[in-house]
């Protein structure tokens, strides 16, 4: 469910020290790439679904079965979680230096005032993970077509989830 304490995670399935603590990174591989319209960080919409005739494609990684997308297309949206790889400072990120790192930012929609970085869906956070909504148009063999995404082409994408409103 999610809704537990820290202290609950103090053994995984009767394996103790794997909880809180026990690990410092996560070398996630990606479950594909998004291949979208947007070509470049500047000018990529962000909000998703923004621009709803914006298609994207998002291309299973040839280690993960295609079987794995079965029932997805009984939703209408999903989400998507991926990395923000078009940014400037995700190799320093990705090397563990959080060094230089602003917590607040200038906001665009509050006219440059500033915010701290997590309360914004800014794409250089401590964690250059991002999660978008999109229409789920079509599923096919190890593919998904999705409608509205505001996400750069490339970009490598972690898992995606239906969405349940």
């Amino acid at each position: 469910d999610g809704g537990g304490s820290a202290g609950d995670c103090a053994a995984v399935n009767g394996v103790s020290g794997v909880g809180r603590g026990a690990f410092e990174s996560f070398p996630f591989k990606p479950i594909g790439y998004l291949h979208s319209v947007f070509s470049q960080r500047n000018g990529t919409p962000r909000q998703p679904l923004l621009v709803p005739l914006a298609r994207s494609r998002l291309q299973l990684a040839s280690d993960v079965h295609a079987s794995s997308l079965e029932g997805l297309e009984q939703y209408s949206h999903c989400w998507v979680i991926y990395v923000f790889h078009e940014n400037t400072d995700l190799v320093k990120t990705l090397q563990g230096d959080r060094s230089g790192r602003h917590s607040k930012i200038a906001v665009p929609r509050l006219n440059g005032a500033k915010m701290g970085v997590l309360a914004t869906r800014s794409p250089h956070r401590p964690v250059p993970i991002g999660l978008s909504t999109a229409r789920v148009l079509e599923v096919s063999k190890g593919s998904v077509v999705l409608g509205g995404a505001d996400i750069v082409d490339g970009s490598p994408v972690l898992d995606i989830k239906p969405y349940v409103p």
